[in-house]
């Protein structure tokens, strides 16, 4: 046994790792050499270009994996769930990180778009004017399917301090009811 691998087993052991685990795992691996930063953004740049469908009206659908809120997530800067969009602009208009307190804006409103054509960074509280959450919300006259927002039909969330549409509340009761009777079934 050479003497770097008998010097690990010994800082291994005195860790309080056991011999056969130790024996198993063998010594560490070497360290590779990372790639450079700029060689890194070309790679980046390749795969964001992979995993994109351009649409009619410009954007660049993501077709990786996309989290429940709609956006689009990659592996990038060391990190498994990075934004989609976060790197696209990163790699192809700033290469540098967003300084604290700055989100990136998707100006077509598609949240599975990293065209950097459609995002600009802004500062946080400017990208939530523009969006349609909060203040926005209570000034709809309508929900996302077209239904009014009447004192019939509208009913409290009981989550947050919002409303729900309750014609589409319904609707999805009814569909949630007839996968639940249809599982039953089988």
């Amino acid at each position: 046994m050479a003497e770097t691998d008998a010097a690990f087993l010994l800082r291994a052991l005195s860790a309080g790792r056991g011999l056969v685990e130790l024996l198993c795992a063998g010594p560490p691996p070497p360290t590779r050499s990372r790639v450079t930063e700029p060689d890194y953004i070309d790679v980046l740049r390749r795969r964001v270009g992979r995993r994109v469908r351009v649409e009619p009206n410009g954007c660049w659908t993501w077709l990786g994996s996309i989290n429940r809120k709609g956006y689009g997530m990659m592996g990038a800067f060391g990190k498994k769930g990075s934004y989609a969009h976060r790197v696209s602009y990163r790699v192809f208009v700033e290469e540098q990180p967003l300084p604290a307190g700055w989100s990136i804006d998707h100006l077509c409103r598609n949240r599975a778009c990293v065209n950097p054509g459609h995002l600009e960074a802004v500062p946080h509280a400017e990208n939530v004017r523009r969006g349609n959450t909060g203040i926005n919300w209570k000034r709809r006259t309508h929900c996302e399917h077209g239904h009014e927002f009447t004192p019939e039909n509208t009913g409290k969330r009981s989550d947050c301090d919002g409303r729900v549409c309750l014609t589409c509340r319904r609707e999805a009761d009814r569909r949630r009811r007839a996968r639940i009777k249809l599982a039953a079934a089988r």
